[in-house]
């Protein structure tokens, strides 16, 4: 960590690495919240009770519970909002190197890779165009997300499709504020992220869901949600029947 700001900013966060600066208060979580009956009971992933900081299974006379440690937490916050990611700018090596560590961590939970040709990153190329020189031309750019799949136990309700996302992207480096460039992004959205990969061990620790779980973190989100429309038009043609709906 560097710089008086982002001192200031960790006794105001409670995360080290988290600029006071950050662009806007932004999406501090993307999940997405997979309730679409009118039905107040209903519960798409199969009953679970996600009491933080706690999941339990909702219907096993012998409960299960997953505990979200500060420690975990703190150790996905501070990889993905550490220096080291130097602010994960959109369409970046960066970017990448976020969706580098997401994936691994999808894989060390034994989540199904569901991106391109049987990893967790799915890639696509797009026109990106300069912030603030409309009459530039755009140029070619790389994004990367990251999708995971939680097969659900039940053989009707597993085509149905919950969605949980966030976006893995942020700034990058800008302008200097207090002696720092780096724009770290922690709540937006590495808290987000987080919050992803928690929900994640929990489902993988506890009863395998009834329905399917898609796990979805998006890159260029920050200049056009690029990673989101990328990830949308390749679940079109899937036959996925989502329970939630995408959004970041």
């Amino acid at each position: 960590m560097s710089g008086a700001a982002k001192n200031e900013a960790s006794s105001q966060t409670g995360w080290p690495g988290s600029p006071a600066r950050e662009s806007r208060a932004g999406c501090a979580c993307h999940i997405q919240s997979p309730s679409i009956r009118a039905d107040a009971n209903f519960d798409p992933l199969s009953r679970h009770c996600f009491d933080h900081p706690r999941v339990c299974s909702g219907k096993s006379k012998a409960k299960t519970r997953t505990t979200v440690t500060e420690k975990s937490v703190r150790n996905y916050m501070e990889a993905l909002a550490g220096d080291a990611m130097q602010g994960r700018g959109s369409a970046s090596a960066d970017e990448l190197a976020a969706a580098n560590y997401i994936a691994a961590q999808l894989k060390l939970l034994k989540i199904t890779p569901a991106g391109d040709n049987g990893t967790f990153l799915q890639t696509a190329k797009f026109m990106r165009r300069v912030r603030g020189a409309p009459n530039q031309a755009p140029t070619e750019a790389t994004t990367t997300n990251v999708v995971g799949i939680l097969r659900g136990r039940d053989r009707n309700l597993a085509k149905e499709t919950i969605l949980l996302s966030a976006h893995l992207d942020h700034l990058g480096i800008g302008r200097e504020v207090n002696g720092d460039k780096i724009y770290n992004g922690a709540d937006d959205d590495a808290s987000g992220v987080t919050a992803v990969l928690e929900l994640a061990m929990a489902l993988t620790t506890g009863p395998r869901p009834k329905r399917t779980v898609v796990f979805a973190l998006f890159g260029s989100e920050e200049i056009g949600g690029h990673g989101a429309r990328i990830f949308s038009g390749a679940s079109a043609g899937s036959g996925r029947e989502f329970c939630g709906q995408p959004g970041v």
